[in-house]
């Protein structure tokens, strides 16, 4: 009886057991345990170089990561973790407001009171700033109203309207204009101040006004009227505005023309009439001044809007204050100054 070869069937190569052994762990428990103790150590290392890391998070992915026996997970070097920080909140510098310069970081320099100098009192014109002629007269200023015409003489009749005269127009005008004047200053000579006419002759009641300015020595003259056309020529319904008459005299260095002009602007910037310019006419109340004389046509009483402007008080005080500015701007072109509330001129004719 033959003895089997039982060794052949109970052999088991030592090499291929050798081989299985060397990838199996002898001892899983310490390698895990020494793993999660350097994952602690670098994680330590981590947060006190200021390194702000979840545990949680860092433990779960360590674990996550050696679950598989066939992979190794090498331990991060130290000088990789510091070479490579991920960013956190804390190295970016916030802003603090004390980055931001205030107003008052750059600090202005305030001028000094002594680099603006004071205004000198010799810098204010003096009240006797204007020169006085040395070969002339002076005297106080003084203005004759005229209110053309009066009493049994009407002037000019309204077409539209009964019992509306140019003597009591004027008249109006006139008294307005005398307080304007005294209220400024300046003194006023009226040749009527109530529905009186001067002289029982026509002629001699013009001839009287300009008398009574010549005897008052006046410094000018100002005669106040209303004018009119006959109807009945053709267009002559359609005419208005202010129209201002001188005789062509010379005053000095001026003449009339000059002060016509200066009234007429005046009288134009307020009384809203149409402005017809000024014209030479030989008027008595205007040849027989010595003074400077205007004769002022206020409006056409023949012409439907100017009359109503007539009628209109505020018409009246616009068209005296015309005349107030003209007369006052004729002063001041003459050379007029004004002292102790009163007003004076320099006469060199």
């Amino acid at each position: 009886m033959k003895r089997k070869n039982t060794w052949k069937s109970n052999y088991i190569p030592t090499y291929s057991m050798h081989q299985s052994r060397q990838y199996k762990l002898k001892h899983p428990a310490r390698f895990f345990a020494v793993l999660l103790v350097l994952v602690l150590c670098v994680y330590a290392l981590m947060v006190i170089i200021g390194k702000d890391l979840d545990p949680a998070e860092t433990a779960m992915g360590t674990i996550s990561t050696t679950s598989e026996p066939t992979v190794s997970p090498t331990p991060v070097p130290i000088s990789m973790a510091a070479s490579t920080p991920t960013p956190t909140p804390t190295t970016v510098p916030t802003p603090t407001p004390t980055s931001i310069p205030s107003p008052t970081a750059t600090p202005t320099r305030a001028p000094s009171p002594t680099a603006t100098p004071a205004p000198s009192p010799t810098q204010v014109p003096a009240p006797t700033a204007k020169p006085q002629p040395s070969s002339s007269r002076v005297k106080d200023v003084s203005v004759c109203i005229d209110p053309g015409h009066g009493g049994k003489y009407p002037g000019t009749v309204s077409p539209y309207r009964d019992d509306f005269y140019e003597k009591d127009i004027v008249l109006d005008i006139s008294l307005r204009l005398k307080k304007l004047l005294q209220n400024a200053g300046v003194s006023v000579v009226m040749t009527r101040e109530a529905d009186t006419h001067l002289k029982s002759d026509w002629t001699e009641d013009i001839w009287e006004r300009p008398k009574i300015a010549n005897e008052q020595d006046a410094t000018f003259f100002v005669s106040i009227h209303v004018n009119a056309l006959d109807l009945s020529i053709k267009g002559a319904a359609a005419c208005n505005g202010t129209e201002i008459f001188h005789y062509g005299k010379t005053h000095g260095d001026f003449t009339s023309k000059q002060f016509a002009e200066i009234m007429g602007e005046a009288i134009n910037k307020v009384a809203g009439t149409k402005h017809n310019g000024v014209t030479q006419k030989d008027f008595g109340v205007l040849r027989l001044s010595n003074m400077p004389a205007l004769l002022v046509e206020t409006a056409f009483i023949t012409n439907k809007e100017d009359h109503k402007r007539l009628e209109s008080d505020e018409f009246r005080q616009n068209m005296a204050k015309g005349i107030f500015n003209g007369t006052m701007e004729i002063f001041e072109t003459m050379g007029a100054y004004q002292e102790n509330g009163k007003y004076k001129i320099p006469v060199t004719w």
